[in-house]
């Protein structure tokens, strides 16, 4: 575990890089600590006493500043040839120059222990971009599990840190790794005449606006709201306790305790949230909530959830509740609770042709196809069907069965 900082070294101001120099700049924390240095990796790996530095940059880049800067606060020699050769091999770089500085370990050797240097392209058309994309990746090789990582986007070409942000991105949502990411820092140094110095900017709650945006894909595309309640807690415990809810029994494809809570929904889209909330659960329950409750029926609201399921790749549960629509439907066309368990049984045998009413329409029919396939999945029971025909299958039947309860069949 080690606090790791992920940094970019820009090529310096125009008028400053036939001198192959930095302009020195005052960077300011938010407790007022200040710290006057060539380059802001230089400020946050004294501020936050880094263990390692990741540091990305071009060929052109001024490395041998950093070989120097570092060589000195760690109290080693310079090598005034390698220094001298760094220097002019940066200085003549340009777009084309391949992928490669001299004396690239010791400028990571004096940089500390396990530092890397990422060397990128310009990224000035669409095969350096795709180039950088896959360097820029190739970093979560160097970070260890339980590693903090210190994140600063303040120089370099404009599109490098969205590389770094979709990594972070990528290391926060996908990675196995244990990461806290704790800073994703902006040195301003646009306003730095003005005030004097540079103020040092924490950029991290871009990547709670990305946990929202997360959260909301789950919700709508799967009724995952689980990172939605999550990150509710703290604003309204009682909506992330309801949204909690709606995910665990359309997991466990609760009919009754569904259809029981679109109620909930219907209510969480009519009250105020703060911005971010406001935005994503508004919407998303407003179309939940639209969606179903105004299913009058038993039937037709399971029927809808068959179709929702279908359309979002749930076969299995799309099968299940499509089978018990129609149990449903005959328990109503019969003026019969449709909730109580004897009455469907008898429904169920009737369907199959067990029972002591026969069913012989086009409803038992379609019963008798769903049910088939419902049972080899639920029971792992071998079929001559591929598993595209079963998906296809489906669709047909959603179809046939729609035509059914939305007409009103007689049974």
């Amino acid at each position: 575990m080690a606090k790791t900082l992920i940094t970019f070294l820009g090529t310096g101001k125009q008028e400053l890089r036939a001198k192959r120099q930095y302009r020195e700049a005052k960077y300011k924390f938010d407790n007022n600590e200040t710290y006057e240095t060539p380059f802001i990796a230089a400020a946050l790996s004294k501020y936050h006493q880094v263990d390692r530095i990741i540091m990305i940059g071009t060929t052109g880049s001024i490395w041998e500043v950093v070989y120097e800067y570092f060589s000195n606060t760690h109290n080693i020699n310079i090598d005034e040839t390698k220094y001298a050769e760094i220097g002019d091999y940066c200085e003549k770089a340009n777009h084309k120059t391949a992928l490669e500085i001299p004396h690239k370990e010791d400028i990571e050797a004096v940089m500390g222990a396990g530092s890397h240097i990422v060397l990128v392209k310009y990224g000035v058309n669409e095969s350096e971009v795709k180039e950088n994309t896959n360097i820029i990746t190739h970093i979560d090789s160097y970070i260890e599990q339980g590693d903090e990582l210190i994140v600063d986007i303040t120089h370099a070409f404009r599109s490098l840190p969205l590389f770094i942000m979709n990594l972070l991105i990528y290391l926060k949502n996908v990675s196995k790794r244990d990461i806290n990411i704790s800073h994703i820092y902006y040195g301003m140094l646009d306003i730095s005449k003005e005030m004097e110095y540079a103020p040092v900017v924490d950029l991290k709650s871009i990547l709670e606006v990305n946990d929202w945006i997360t959260g909301a894909y789950a919700f709508e595309q799967f009724g995952n709201a689980y990172k939605i309640s999550e990150l509710m807690e703290e604003e309204d415990n009682g909506v992330a306790t309801n949204l909690k809810r709606f995910s665990d029994l359309l997991n466990l494809n609760h009919l009754a305790g569904i259809e029981s809570e679109v109620h909930n929904l219907e209510a969480m889209a009519k009250k105020e949230y703060s911005p971010l909330p406001n935005m994503i659960i508004l919407p998303i329950a407003d179309k939940f909530a639209e969606k179903f409750s105004k299913a009058k029926r038993h039937s037709l609201f399971q029927l809808r959830l068959a179709r929702w399921q279908y359309e979002h790749y749930n076969f299995s549960s799309a099968y299940i509740t499509l089978q018990e629509a129609l149990i449903t439907y005959v328990c109503e066309q019969n003026k019969r609770d449709p909730l109580e368990k004897q009455m469907r049984e008898e429904v169920k045998k009737s369907l199959i042709g067990r029972g002591k009413d026969k069913f012989v329409s086009e409803i038992a029919t379609a019963y008798k196809s769903i049910n088939k396939i419902r049972n080899s999945l639920a029971h792992s029971i071998k079929t001559e069907k591929r598993y595209t025909e079963m998906i296809s299958i489906l669709k047909e039947q959603l179809a046939i069965v729609e035509n059914i309860i939305k007409i009103g069949r007689a049974v």
